[in-house]
């Protein structure tokens, strides 16, 4: 495990995301997204492009060398509650780095807003 990793384990320690806390759900996600932006980097060797095809927004991890008819689709977690491409950028990054693919990470919408169905 990186020490990025590590590092950004022990800062989660500190403040549980645990779904019975007392946080709201803004306050968790913004949190999140602060120690994402904080902590987690893209990958060397990996280009982000964006993608909308009609629907959620998503983005594109590109590899420097990758194989053009493999596609890797990454659906970040979260609960369905919080979660983004941003803070799952690193992991779907080198996921796509090591498989040598682009991987397509998909910014959904999220719950209580949108609930299902």
């Amino acid at each position: 495990m990186s020490f990025v990793s590590q590092l950004f384990l022990g800062v989660l320690r500190l403040f549980p995301f645990v779904p019975h806390s007392n946080w709201s759900i803004h306050q968790q996600r913004d949190v999140l997204e602060f120690y994402a932006r904080l902590l987690l980097h893209t990958p060397p060797g990996v280009r982000i492009g964006f993608a909308a095809a009609g629907g959620p927004r998503a983005e594109w991890l590109i590899p420097e060398r990758n194989t053009p008819d493999q596609v890797i689709l990454y659906l970040h977690g979260g609960a369905y509650t919080v979660g983004s491409p941003r803070t799952h950028r690193e992991m779907a990054g080198y996921l796509s780095l090591f498989a040598r693919t682009r991987a397509l990470v998909v910014d959904y919408r999220l719950a209580p807003e949108h609930p299902f169905p």
